[in-house]
């Protein structure tokens, strides 16, 4: 399946993960964690590489002012917390996305980047694909994806836009169905049974807006991305190298 038609259930999943997150209910099968009686959040999964609970990370998250929501998403993205909870997830898609400070959407992109949340990732790429997608949630997406810096997440994007596609093209699925028009004329007209497949187009063209912002350029054709896409990995293997360097 192309990955652009993975942004279908994903949307529904984040929809779900959003709309119920305000319960802020760790699932207890199977992950030893729950709801104590007086809705505080409990995880027998221990944040190792963080000193605060993440049940006290969530909070500060949802009800903290922007340095702490900041910090916080910080600290929960130190916390190599595994297996990642779904309450948690759902926090990560929200400050990404929606958070009206731009410190606390890179902290949320860099968490899960740095929890691995794969489920999130994608669907952070499926709202910077998706065509109804409104145009800051659709931006701020593009930036998140920035952010993460994660190859395999731009390369969806690179593949989604390069990938062939046949904008306004429709087939005809069963023969004309007629109707007849009443009054003076009484003509028949054949209205066509047809299956619009622009789709694919629209999707793309929604990709290339954000790849084009993840880049900082517009590379142009299909070819160019292709090109961008190698130099990208490329630098980063290097900078990363560099990087380790130094920290050492």
């Amino acid at each position: 399946m192309p990955r652009w038609l993975v942004f279908i259930p994903l949307l529904i999943w984040g929809c779900a993960c959003l709309a119920g997150e305000d319960e802020m209910v760790i699932s207890t099968s199977g992950s030893g964690s729950g709801k104590t009686q007086n809705g505080a959040v409990t995880t027998a999964t221990t944040a190792a590489a963080s000193k605060r609970d993440p049940a006290e990370l969530l909070k500060a998250i949802h009800t903290g002012n922007a340095k702490e929501r900041a910090d916080a998403l910080k600290d929960l993205g130190a916390s190599k917390l595994k297996p990642i909870p779904k309450e948690v997830s759902a926090e990560l898609a929200r400050s990404t996305l929606l958070d009206e400070n731009e410190a606390v959407r890179k902290a949320g992109a860099l968490a899960i980047q740095a929890l691995d949340d794969k489920k999130v990732k994608e669907y952070v790429y499926s709202v910077a694909v998706h065509p109804a997608v409104a145009d800051e949630r659709h931006l701020n997406a593009a930036d998140a994806i920035r952010w993460m810096d994660d190859p395999t997440v731009i390369g969806w994007m690179v593949e989604t836009v390069t990938s062939e596609i046949s904008a306004g093209v429709a087939k005809e699925l069963t023969p004309p169905a007629v109707v007849t028009i009443g009054g003076a004329f009484n003509l028949p007209i054949q209205l066509p049974n047809i299956e619009l497949q622009s789709v694919r187009g629209v999707i793309a063209t929604r990709a290339y807006s954000a790849l084009t912002r993840i880049a900082g350029r517009d590379v142009g054709a299909p070819a160019g991305w292709r090109k961008w896409f190698e130099d990208y990995q490329r630098l980063r293997e290097i900078r990363l190298r560099e990087e380790t360097k130094t920290t050492k």
